[in-house]
């Protein structure tokens, strides 16, 4: 993240914020007593989770077929201290 640049990791903290908010309102809202008492509605819900998490297993195993092994040398390599020291 931090090394495709300031940018991506910007969009990505707001992403993640946006998505934190929006969970948080959900069950301020009772969305999860709603959840909690409907055990269908649960069931539906964990179903709807697991075929999501199964399609983007699909679409990365798809993409990661572009990659080459001449493209590892292309990687940087940095040490273990460099991961310490805040920008």
């Amino acid at each position: 993240m931090i090394s495709q640049g300031k940018l991506v990791a910007l969009a990505t903290v707001a992403s993640v914020t946006l998505g934190d908010i929006i969970v948080m309102s959900a069950s301020l809202a009772g969305l999860g007593a709603i959840v909690l008492a409907s055990v269908t509605l649960f069931t539906v819900l964990k179903w709807i989770g697991a075929i999501y998490f199964v399609y983007l297993g699909v679409k990365i195993l798809r993409s990661s077929s572009t990659a080459l092994l001449g493209d590892l040398k292309d990687v940087h390599t940095i040490s273990i201290a460099v991961c310490f020291i805040t920008l």
